[in-house]
C-alpha cells in the first residue's frame, strides 16, 4: 500500500487534558495489517501564551511514556510557530510497526497556554505476513 500522512489538530482543551485522557492518533488498522509508523511531525501555531508547565507529548501503544515511540519534549514550552520532526526513544527500532492504536499522552497536567498543535503521522498500512 502507499504510504500516506495522517494530519489531526490538538485542540488546546485535548493538551490539557492529555496527562489523564489519552487520544487516539491513528487507529488500529483492520485484522490481518499492520501500521508501520515512519515519523511524526508537529507543527505548532503560537497563539500568543506558551502553557505554563512545559510537558513531553508522546505517541506510543500506552499512556504515560512508558512505551513511547515518538515524543516530543518542545512544542508546548515555546512561544512562536514552528514545525519540527519528534524525536525516536532511544529503545525503539528505526520504523515502528504495530496492529494496535497509537495514542497520544503526556507527561503531566498543562494549564493557561493557548497554541493549537497540529499533528502529521507518516505511515503505511501493510499485509501482516504470518
Amino acid at each position: 500500500m502507499a504510504i500516506r500522512t495522517k494530519h489531526r489538530t490538538l485542540t488546546v482543551a485535548e493538551i490539557y487534558a492529555l496527562y489523564n485522557t489519552n487520544l487516539i492518533a491513528l487507529a488500529a488498522p483492520a485484522a490481518g495489517y499492520v501500521n508501520r509508523i515512519l515519523g511524526v511531525t508537529h507543527k505548532v501555531v503560537f497563539g500568543g501564551s506558551e502553557y505554563v508547565d512545559a510537558i513531553n507529548i508522546y505517541y506510543g501503544e500506552t499512556s504515560g511514556g512508558a512505551s513511547s515511540v515518538f515524543y516530543d519534549d518542545f512544542s508546548t514550552a515555546n512561544s512562536d510557530d514552528h514545525n519540527r520532526p519528534l524525536e525516536r526513544s532511544a529503545t525503539m527500532s528505526p520504523i515502528f510497526s504495530t496492529v494496535n492504536d497509537l495514542v497520544i499522552s503526556s507527561s503531566a497536567l498543562t494549564t493557561l497556554g493557548n497554541s493549537l498543535i497540529q499533528s502529521y503521522i507518516t505511515y503505511e498500512t501493510v499485509l501482516l505476513d504470518i
